[in-house]
């Protein structure tokens, strides 16, 4: 309310001045005052009479319902105009029926001229307030000089609300310097000030032309081939290179961040900004499961998942999670990880019983009372240490953890009847080059032998290839690389 008062009373007080000169103005024009011998006669004194007793309170009234002293005029746009046009309208409609009450009659001579004035004085004012705003901190601080030059590839309604967006606050957000479409009916056109210079084959040029020193991507909807083939030629130019998500922003949805989320903050209001998502680079769209079919399967089953604080462990207990099990039983030796994702599971499942048990899949007993406290029907064998170089160091740590421990877990789940139990393998236990991979491949032969022992637990594996992003995976490392500014170190095995 406050905050209230102190932008709409400039404007109110601001209005009062205008709606007074306006009709000034108009009556000097047409020779209805002589401001010499502005003494007060009969005719001055109604015409102010008028002014302060029935014109300006009605405008500042009709102003104030439609909204014109409780907005942003910083931010004001075509809905603002509209509605200062409107108010004015009304404002003159309302003196010509209410002509006969007036003490001082006016001709359409003086009527026009006043109420054309005061829209004028009014929107010049408040547009001018706007662009004040924007151009006087850019002239007088210099906030180009430190800001990114900018290019935006889609020269759609997305990329029209980030040049809108960015011109806010081009230190920040940068400067938006030309734009890319493959549209070819665009090429030339400009959005906003911003030239349509060309499309994604233009991108190499244009970056030099233009000292381009980033790259927002404002294409909402776009396959993954298309992703692919932009970022190809993107990579080349060496930009900063960003994707714009602004689909939610276009169809009126509120855009938040959510914890699983990759973003940046860039202080843009309603956008958000992000890394490009490592899935792009597939050159594939992202394989989706049958949910109905997996959420039947783990529905009402108590879940066991070992190495659950890991990356394909702790993604396995969302996914298991998201499925509504009975209950959820993470089994981790490292209890730091997977303390935070029981959190993380507790916060958004707050209904679902979420057991955490630190132990080793090497220690029997351990395994023992925890098949035998919680009867897990479910199992997946996450646990494993998968660095390779560091297994060719410590070769006797994979087979003792990795071999063992399936040896273990398994031994335990046919023991204990579990319905069924699935190793997370790798695809380095293909022809295994390492001892790693070679570790892994005899899990998967632990799991085969377990079997064909006719048990009622159905055994099987799944082999995951390279899980982009993973801990200990090459992305992780190249980007801290990178951010460090290199060596990118790449081994030739």
């Amino acid at each position: 309310m406050n905050q209230l008062v102190k932008r709409g009373l400039p404007l109110a007080f601001a209005d009062l001045l205008i709606v007074n000169l306006s009709f000034i103005l108009a009556a000097f024009f047409n020779n209805l005052l002589d401001f010499q011998g502005f003494d007060f006669w009969p005719t001055s004194r109604y015409f102010v009479l008028s002014l302060t007793m029935y014109v300006t309170p009605v405008v500042l009234l009709v102003n104030a319902v439609f909204g014109l002293y409780s907005s942003l005029w910083h931010y004001a746009g075509l809905t603002e105009f509209v509605k200062l046009m409107v108010a004015v309208l009304l404002d003159g409609l309302l003196f010509y029926l209410a002509a006969d009450t007036i003490p001082w009659r006016m001709g359409p001579g003086m009527y026009i001229p006043s109420f054309l004035i005061m829209f004028f004085l009014m929107a010049a004012i408040r547009f001018g307030y706007r662009a004040m705003r924007r151009l006087i901190p850019m002239m007088t601080s210099g906030r180009y000089l430190n800001a990114k030059r900018t290019m935006i590839i889609g020269a759609g309604e997305a990329g029209a609300i980030l040049i809108r967006t960015m011109r806010d606050d081009p230190s920040k957000r940068g400067i938006p310097v030309v734009l890319v479409d493959d549209d070819s009916s665009k090429r030339g056109l400009k959005i906003l000030g911003v030239r349509v210079a060309g499309n994604r084959d233009a991108i190499p040029k244009l970056v030099r032309e233009f000292g381009v020193e980033r790259i927002f991507i404002a294409i909402p909807r776009s396959s993954a081939e298309d992703m692919k083939a932009i970022l190809e030629i993107c990579l080349e130019t060496g930009c900063e290179i960003q994707r714009v998500d602004l689909a939610d922003v276009i169809h009126g949805t509120p855009i938040g961040k959510t914890a699983d989320e990759d973003t940046r903050s860039l202080d843009l209001p309603g956008i958000r900004v992000r890394e490009i998502p490592l899935e792009t680079l597939l050159g594939r769209d992202p394989v989706t499961m049958d949910d109905a079919r997996v959420r039947a399967w783990l529905q009402s089953k108590t879940v066991m998942v070992t190495g659950g604080g890991g990356s394909i462990g702790a993604e396995l207990c969302r996914q298991v999670a998201s499925c509504d099990p009975a209950r959820l039983v993470i089994f981790d030796v490292y209890e730091n990880t997977s303390y935070e994702l029981t959190l993380e599971l507790g916060k958004k499942y707050p209904l679902l019983p979420v057991f955490l048990v630190i132990g080793s899949v090497r220690d029997r007993e351990k395994l023992g009372t925890t098949f035998q406290k919680y009867r897990p029907q479910i199992v997946f064998h996450a646990a494993a240490h998968k660095h390779v170089p560091t297994m060719e160091n410590d070769p006797e740590e994979a087979i003792k953890n990795n071999v063992f421990g399936t040896y273990n877990v398994c031994d335990m789940a046919r023991e204990y009847g579990a319905e069924r139990f699935i190793l997370i393998s790798t695809d380095k236990a293909v022809n295994p080059t390492n001892v790693m991979g070679a570790s892994k491949r005899l899990c998967e032969f632990v799991v085969k032998g377990m079997s064909s022992r006719h048990s009622p637990t159905v055994f099987s594996a799944v082999r995951f290839g390279n899980v982009l992003g993973s801990n200990g995976s090459v992305i992780p490392l190249f980007r801290r690389q990178i951010a460090e500014g290199g060596p990118v170190t790449v081994t030739d095995k």
